[in-house]
């Protein structure tokens, strides 16, 4: 029975390390090519999970077009965050850039409160039931979670090795200024980057909305664990970000499990302590 229970606790893990995997993509993504550290990545998580919420419930969306239609409207919100606040600041002190950031991130918040509401909100479950493997019950849902969290993982990972833009963002993670002058179109990169990191954001608030209580203030503590998720795995290394998110995740899951539920928020900066003490350049290396 204890295996059982320690089996349950990891699969519980690594679910939830897939959402952390997901949204840190974004966030380590924008740094890896834009050098702009975005504060405001986990409002824009809670943004994507409100927008779901509203396509579906006030709108009548079906769940699965609301969960598309989150990722397209918050990639285009991400779009535009992009050219109205961080390009003016592109060749400005980083540290204008960080302040930004930390305003759009009150400005989304507030926006949210003001729409949304104080209470909490829910969305349906994508599935119901459970799949039985022996002795350990595995909720379909969230089954369904870590399939689509990984579906959507290797889809940005093609993109990045196979498409021409992917090329792109890859060329500029290692050197901006020669992948401009080689002709890549820096506006065009960062427009593409913020989209891309959106829409995964947004994707990781609906599948986080169909578990778990949607809240004003729930980016706030996504983005902690995502900015530890990123130093884990590596500043701007994408493949760490997904080991890194796996890594909280199960580490989450089983402290809650066998110590207790109050540590679940400071396990990551536990975390993050002991990977700067005997790994400061994350867990893997390269881009």
């Amino acid at each position: 029975m204890t295996l059982v229970l320690f089996v349950q606790h990891l699969a519980n893990g690594l679910i939830t390390g897939g959402l952390y995997a997901l949204v840190a993509i974004g966030l380590s993504l924008i740094y890896g090519v834009l050098r702009i550290i975005n504060f405001a990545h986990g409002e824009i998580f809670a943004v994507g999970a409100y927008v779901g919420f509203f396509l579906w419930r006030v709108l009548g969306v079906p769940l699965p077009l609301a969960f598309v239609g989150a990722m397209v409207g918050t990639a285009a919100m991400g779009v535009a965050a992009e050219r109205l606040v961080f390009r003016p600041l592109r060749f400005a002190d980083p540290l204008n850039s960080m302040i930004s950031a930390i305003g759009l991130s009150f400005l989304l918040q507030n926006l949210i409160l003001q729409v949304g509401g104080a209470e909490p909100r829910r969305l349906d479950p994508f599935m119901s039931g459970v799949l039985l493997v022996g002795p350990i019950a595995l909720p379909l849902q969230y089954l369904f979670i870590l399939g689509l969290a990984g579906v959507l993982i290797a889809a940005i990972e093609v993109y990045l090795r196979r498409a021409w833009n992917g090329l792109a963002l890859r060329a500029s993670s290692q050197d901006l200024g020669t992948a401009a002058l080689m002709g890549v179109s820096i506006d065009r990169l960062a427009r593409v980057t913020f989209a891309a990191a959106s829409a995964l954001a947004a994707a990781a608030g609906v599948l986080v909305g169909s578990v778990f209580l949607l809240q004003p203030t729930m980016g706030v503590s996504m983005a902690a664990k995502c900015f530890v998720v990123v130093i884990l795995g590596g500043v701007g290394n994408l493949p760490g970000a997904i080991v890194g998110g796996l890594v909280l995740g199960v580490a989450e899951s089983l402290a809650v499990a066998y110590v207790s539920t109050a540590l679940r928020d400071v396990v990551a900066f536990v975390v993050l302590i002991v990977a700067l003490l005997f790994r400061p350049q994350g867990l893997l290396r390269g881009a």
